[in-house]
């Protein structure tokens, strides 16, 4: 009777028994936890790379049915009026096979939306976080469309070095719409944006290896129609380039001859 056997008292943990295992289970949470962040970034930039890929399945769609043609960057304020659209309306179409347009907020194409863009803070339904690389892509606007040259869309096949030219990127949102520009041409203190052979790449020039200069890498007014270096921790922006492929670059790798074209 005097040895009887506490059933209660072998079970408990003690305090220091429990701390050892919580303090177990934040280490693992620690650890975890940062390489759960990374394979989502992951992710997010594979799928980024895809919607690229489908996007430059439309262009290649727009390009086939147009005479080899690429699709006008921007017409607005048309002449005539009515004219406007832009590239991304263009070769929706060629993605969807439905005829429903990326700016439909009901039946938008996940390939205009970047995955790794706060849904929360800027993107909605039917929005667009992709830029048209400008000059590649025509910019008809009120003011230049007097210049036919440059209101006029490249010919695809006038240009030799489509491994390296850019057709469209990760573009900056502007806060107040929730969407990018349609065209990405404030790069290089908007030297695209002239309406002269300063658009066009000059052969020789060595800074055509150089990075162009580049608006501050945020989400805001001040930075719209500007490469967003969104993925890599805000290091690289992903490219669809003109011969099919996409990748990435980041603001140094990034230089003049990827987004001038060649004087047809």
């Amino acid at each position: 009777m005097g040895h009887r056997f506490n059933r209660s008292c072998q079970c408990a943990f003690t305090l220091i028994e429990l701390l050892v295992v919580i303090s177990i289970i934040a280490l693992l949470v620690g650890i975890l936890l940062p390489a759960l962040g990374a394979a989502r970034r992951s992710a997010q930039d594979i799928k980024c790379l895809s919607n690229e890929r489908q996007i430059l399945i439309g262009f290649f769609g727009y390009v086939s049915n147009s005479d080899g043609v690429l699709p006008i960057g921007i017409s607005a304020y048309a002449v005539p009026p009515g004219d406007e659209t832009n590239w991304a309306l263009l070769i929706s179409d060629y993605i969807q096979q439905t005829g429903v347009k990326y700016d439909d907020q009901d039946k938008v194409s996940e390939a205009f939306l970047c995955p790794t863009v706060d849904k929360g803070e800027f993107a909605q339904d039917g929005w667009l976080h992709y830029g048209g690389s400008h000059p590649i892509l025509a910019n008809r606007r009120e003011g230049i469309v007097a210049d036919a040259k440059w209101g006029k869309p490249l010919q695809l096949d006038s240009q030799g070095r489509q491994t390296e030219l850019i057709l469209a990127a990760d573009a900056t949102i502007v806060p107040q719409s929730g969407t990018c520009l349609a065209l990405i041409s404030n790069t290089d203190g908007g030297r695209v944006a002239n309406t002269n052979d300063t658009r066009y790449l000059k052969p020789g020039d060595p800074t055509n290896e150089q990075a162009p200069t580049f608006l501050p890498n945020e989400d805001t007014m001040t930075s719209r129609g500007e490469f967003r270096f969104r993925h890599g921790g805000d290091a690289n922006t992903n490219i669809a380039y003109m011969d099919g492929h996409a990748g990435n670059l980041n603001q140094q790798t990034l230089v003049r001859r990827n987004i001038y074209p060649d004087k047809p």
